[in-house]
């Protein structure tokens, strides 16, 4: 015979407790260690190194092309060619490479992101290895592409970048390049293409074209 009370549903405890099961929590699944991100190698390192030797070598290439101008040695119209030529090659870098890359084409600019914490020290010291390596072989092209009477002119005393004035020291030439060097790393960082102004390509042009044209007082021969 059953009985008329049905018995009621339980579970004996290892101290001999009973306990309702609908009142025992479900035991929780294992917890799975979360995937580690994919680093895409490419768009993070690769890519924008290979823009940053690139644009380094385009930029080197275009100003250093743009002082070797035999017929007229006039150390006025040479500052204002390469001022000019580097300040809109520099534009031209910035709207087409800035996405990629940011367009630094330059480690002292590497280095002002990378202490402000915009990029990672990996990737700044690739970038730096790409642009000095850009820089060599844009110098080169430049050497292989003119003339020997060219360059003969570009090393005499016509050349606006050789040497400092005489009559500067040696500590009045570094801070020089110090103080211009500041100028241009802050306005870059003020101006930055990415986050802030769509004009950067404009301003920073212009800086660095108004930069080469100041120094330039305190560095002929």
């Amino acid at each position: 015979m059953t009985s008329a009370h049905p018995t009621p549903n339980v579970i004996v405890t290892d101290d001999d407790r009973l306990v309702d099961p609908n009142l025992i929590p479900p035991a929780r699944s294992k917890m799975t260690s979360p995937r580690k991100p994919v680093i895409d190698w490419w768009h993070v390192l690769i890519q924008p190194s290979f823009v940053e030797f690139l644009g380094t070598l385009f930029f080197v290439y275009v100003a250093t092309l743009s002082s070797l101008t035999p017929s007229d040695p006039n150390p006025n119209s040479l500052v204002s060619n390469v001022a000019f030529a580097s300040g809109i090659s520099i534009a031209i870098l910035i709207c087409s490479l800035g996405p990629i890359s940011g367009a630094h084409v330059n480690p002292a600019v590497t280095l002002t992101f990378f202490c402000s914490g915009a990029i990672a020290p990996g990737v700044a010291l690739a970038y730096i290895v790409c642009q000095l390596t850009g820089a060599v072989v844009g110098a080169s092209l430049t050497r292989a592409f003119v003339s020997n009477e060219s360059i003969t002119l570009a090393m005499s005393e016509h050349w606006p970048a050789t040497l400092p004035h005489h009559s500067l020291s040696t500590a009045q030439t570094i801070g020089m390049e110090i103080f211009l060097t500041l100028i241009l790393t802050t306005v870059i960082l003020m101006a930055d293409f990415e986050h802030q102004s769509v004009l950067a390509p404009l301003i920073i042009g212009l800086t660095v074209t108004a930069l080469i044209l100041a120094g330039y007082s305190e560095y002929t021969l």
